[in-house]
C-alpha cells in the first residue's frame, strides 16, 4: 500500500470568507474558509396572489433583485395604482433566492448565523404547557424526537393555543420525561471549513470551492459514521475493552472489535477517532443514539468518527491493512466517517501522512 497523491475539492458556501491562497501549505486542521452564514429555510411568498396580478408580471413588480439581502418586513414587490398601492413584504431575514414567473412566487432563503459560541437550549415544555413531565408525552409533535433536526420556529409541542417552538436551528438531543424538558443543540456549531489534508492549496474559486492536495496512504473502510477528524495513530493489542487505556487526542486502532463500554470510554478520554476491524450493528446503533438509515451516514452527533474495515460480522482487520496502521503508530492521520452505500457510493477513508 504505497503513498499516493490525494486531491480534495472542498465546497465553499457563497457566504464564506476564503482564508487561503494557491500554494499555501495546509495541515488537516488548517481552516481554508470561515463560514459566516449557513442557508436556512426557503420561505415562499405568493407575490402574484397578494398583488392580484398575472404571474408573468411578478419580475417587473420586484423592488429587490435575486441575490440581494432583505430583512423581515422589507418590501419585495409593489403593485396597484397611486391611490391603492399594495406592497408584498419579506416574511424573514435572508436573501431573495429565486423568483418564478410561472408560479408567481418569490423565495427568500433565511440565513443562519454560525459560530461555536452557541450552547444547547433546554426548553421547559411541561411547565410551559401546564402539565406534568410524564403527561408531556401526549402533546409532543413528531419532530420532538431525539436525533431529529429542527428549524427555528418549528413546533415541538402543542396544548390548545399554547405552543412550544424551537428557538434555534438545531437538533433535538434530549427529550426528558423526568424533567419535562426538550434540549435542542445548535446544528451549525462548526464555523470553519478545514483542509483535512497535509499538503498545499492547489486552487481557489471564492464562493464555490477550495482544492487541496497532499501525499498519503489511503485506506478505505467498509462502513463508518461521524464527520472528519485527525490525530496521531495509537494501536492497541486485542479488542477495545471496558478498561483499555487510550490517550487523549489520538486515533485509536484495534484489529478486533469493541464493547459499548469501550466506545464510551474512548469518548470520555477525548480520542479523535476509532478504527476497528468489526463492530456489531446493535453496538453501532446504540453508540450513535439511533441511525435512521445505516446506508447513509456522516452527520451523526457522535464524539468522533468510527470506521470499520470489515463490517458488522466477527472478522479481524485485514492483515495488510493492520500492518500499515500498526507500522504507522505515532504518525498523523485523518479520518472521514461518511458512508453512502446507494447510488454514488461513498466509503469511509483513512489517510496516513508521511513523516
Amino acid at each position: 500500500m504505497q503513498p499516493m497523491t490525494i486531491r480534495r475539492t472542498l465546497q465553499i458556501p457563497a457566504t464564506a470568507t476564503v482564508l487561503v491562497s494557491p500554494g499555501d501549505p495546509v495541515m488537516p486542521w488548517t481552516p481554508v474558509a470561515r463560514v459566516d452564514m449557513a442557508p436556512g429555510r426557503l420561505l415562499r411568498v405568493n407575490v402574484a396572489g397578494e398583488l392580484k396580478i398575472d404571474k408573468k408580471m411578478v419580475p417587473k413588480r420586484l423592488v429587490v433583485r435575486p441575490g440581494e439581502k432583505v430583512s423581515e418586513g422589507d418590501v419585495l414587490a409593489v403593485g396597484g395604482c397611486f391611490f391603492s398601492r399594495k406592497a408584498v413584504r419579506s416574511p424573514g431575514t435572508g436573501t431573495l433566492a429565486l423568483v418564478s414567473k410561472h408560479r408567481g412566487f418569490a423565495y427568500v432563503r433565511e440565513n443562519v448565523e454560525t459560530g461555536s459560541q452557541e450552547t444547547p437550549v433546554e426548553l421547559p415544555v411541561a411547565e410551559t404547557l401546564g402539565v406534568s413531565p410524564v403527561a408531556m408525552r401526549i402533546y409532543l409533535t413528531s419532530i420532538a424526537e431525539e436525533g431529529k433536526p429542527v428549524v427555528k420556529g418549528q413546533l415541538l409541542a402543542r396544548r390548545g393555543s399554547t405552543l412550544v417552538q424551537s428557538p434555534i436551528y438545531g437538533r433535538v438531543t434530549e427529550v426528558s420525561f423526568s424533567k419535562g424538558t426538550i434540549t435542542v443543540s445548535p446544528l451549525y456549531m462548526l464555523h470553519q471549513v478545514l483542509a483535512g489534508l497535509k499538503g498545499k492549496v492547489e486552487n481557489v474559486v471564492p464562493g464555490e470551492y477550495v482544492e487541496v492536495s497532499g501525499t498519503a496512504q489511503l485506506i478505505t473502510g467498509i462502513w463508518g459514521l461521524g464527520g472528519d477528524s485527525y490525530g496521531p495513530i495509537h494501536v492497541i493489542d486485542g479488542d477495545l475493552g471496558d478498561d483499555t487505556a487510550v490517550p487523549q487526542g489520538s486515533v485509536v486502532v484495534s484489529r478486533g472489535t469493541a464493547t459499548y463500554e469501550g466506545l464510551r470510554r474512548c469518548a470520555e478520554s477525548g480520542v479523535k477517532g476509532l478504527v476497528l476491524g468489526w463492530l456489531g450493528s446493535s453496538a453501532a446503533m446504540r453508540f450513535a443514539g439511533g441511525i435512521r438509515n445505516m446506508g447513509i451516514t456522516g452527520d451523526e452527533a457522535v464524539p468522533f468518527p468510527l470506521i470499520l474495515t470489515q463490517g458488522f460480522l466477527p472478522e479481524e482487520m485485514d492483515q495488510s491493512v493492520f500492518k500499515v496502521l500498526a507500522g504507522s503508530a505515532g504518525r498523523l492521520c485523518s479520518l472521514r466517517g461518511a458512508t453512502h452505500i446507494r447510488a454514488g457510493v461513498v466509503r469511509p477513508e483513512i489517510l496516513v501522512f508521511p513523516e
